[in-house]
């Protein structure tokens, strides 16, 4: 799959002949993949992005955290077989830009055929465009539109917000119905304070970006794999329970009711073994076991894990 950081590198190679296919496609859910799937039959596919997601530069006191960072995106597009990834950059500039400017870009600067976007599809200064107007653009310069209509899941509309809704109250399992795979972060693996392991059950400490979103804090049944080429290569996945929170059993009073820290995630995998510190870890959560809570004793937690692993069991893969 080609990669491209600009519309100025894609034009110095002449353009894209094919399908132009827009949008965010923030976690490349199950919308998504069914526009980029219809899209394919028009021809060799483009999907044009933007970084960073436009929310954050128009209102970025609302700025959703991302399903999947740029580089997940990116190996999620491939796995639909979209031929090339054009990340544009978005930025005040960009944003001014006026409806017939970026129609100008689509049809005369790439050249597109076709473009296919979703049903809610809005572009160019106060999102003055949208399928309409883009309809009208593509008649008049002899060019094609597909618009994808809503998919629905079990009645519901399947959307990046919707998922984040569900992930953010840790209803992960929920969440996957949408996403059509399991909720997944990806961090590098970090030492820790070591304190699972004096206890018999050995942790890795995932530290994942700040602006990514994250479940709520809980204990989870979760398939754990080293990334050796990110999403690319599916190392072996291994069944076991991860903790995110702030470890109230260890942690400090909290100061006036408030935590100052984010969550941290670590995971456990009855019988795996290895130094792992400085390698990259991917998790995806499969189901949400019970709420993080604070216990009398270290021997009242050990317990505690013991019924978590097994509780996890039913989630796993054999």
């Amino acid at each position: 799959m080609k990669l491209f950081s600009s519309v100025q590198q894609v034009v110095s190679q002449g353009g894209w002949r094919g399908v132009i296919c827009i949008g965010n496609f923030d976690g490349v859910h199950l919308g998504h993949v069914g526009l980029l799937h219809c899209a394919k039959a028009f021809g060799p596919l483009l999907a044009l992005t933007f970084e960073p997601h436009p929310m954050e530069i128009l209102f970025p006191e609302r700025a959703p955290k991302r399903i999947a960072t740029p580089e997940q995106k990116q190996a999620l597009l491939a796995q639909q077989g979209v031929a090339a990834v054009l990340t544009q950059t978005f930025d005040t500039s960009f944003a001014a830009m006026s409806a017939a400017q970026f129609e100008s870009l689509l049809f005369e600067a790439l050249g597109a055929h076709t473009i296919a976007v979703g049903a809610n599809f809005t572009y160019g200064a106060r999102c003055c465009g949208n399928t309409r107007t883009l309809h009208e653009a593509s008649r008049r310069l002899g060019r094609q539109l597909f618009i994808f209509s809503e998919l629905k899941v079990a009645g519901v509309v399947v959307s990046s917000s919707q998922i984040r809704t569900l992930v953010s109250a840790g209803d992960v399992a929920g969440a996957q119905q949408y996403l059509g795979r399991p909720f997944e972060l990806e961090g590098d693996i970090m030492p820790g304070a070591q304190r699972g392991r004096e206890m018999g059950f050995p942790t890795a400490n995932i530290g994942c970006k700040e602006e990514v979103l994250m479940p709520k804090p809980g204990v989870y049944a979760v398939e754990f794999a080293l990334a050796f080429e990110g999403l690319a290569s599916e190392g072996r996945w291994r069944g076991g329970v991860a903790n995110l929170g702030h470890k109230p059993t260890f942690a400090a009073p909290m100061a006036h009711g408030k935590r100052a820290t984010r969550a941290e995630l670590e995971v456990h995998i009855p019988g795996a073994s290895g130094n792992w510190y400085g390698k990259k870890a991917r998790i995806r959560f499969l189901s949400h076991l019970r709420d993080e809570r604070r216990f009398a004793s270290t021997e009242d937690l050990k317990a505690q894990i013991k019924a978590d692993i097994e509780a996890a069991q039913p989630f796993l893969k054999p």
